[in-house]
């Protein structure tokens, strides 16, 4: 069975958010919460939940299949202009 995640600190919040690329904003509205949430947890004002490191690698991962996809994309509409040529 499946053990839940450990907490994560404002730091992990924060860096994890950055490396999505993602605002205060940007991340609350994913996680349907508010940005005065997200703040308080970077700033270590509250304690972020344990599903929040599941959420953020769901996000993670769906990031990186967008962007394999578009290189795909890319990859495969080079490949038609060649045969094309």
């Amino acid at each position: 069975m499946p053990t839940m995640p450990e907490s994560m600190n404002g730091d992990e919040v924060r860096r994890r958010r950055k490396a999505l690329e993602l605002s205060q904003d940007g991340l609350a509205r994913l996680l349907l919460v508010t940005r005065q949430t997200v703040y308080s947890w970077e700033r270590g004002l509250r304690t972020p939940p344990g599903m929040l490191a599941l959420a953020l690698e769901a996000i993670e991962k769906r990031k990186t299949w967008s962007a394999l996809r578009e290189a795909m994309q890319k990859r495969e509409g080079a490949l038609d202009v060649e045969r094309e040529s």
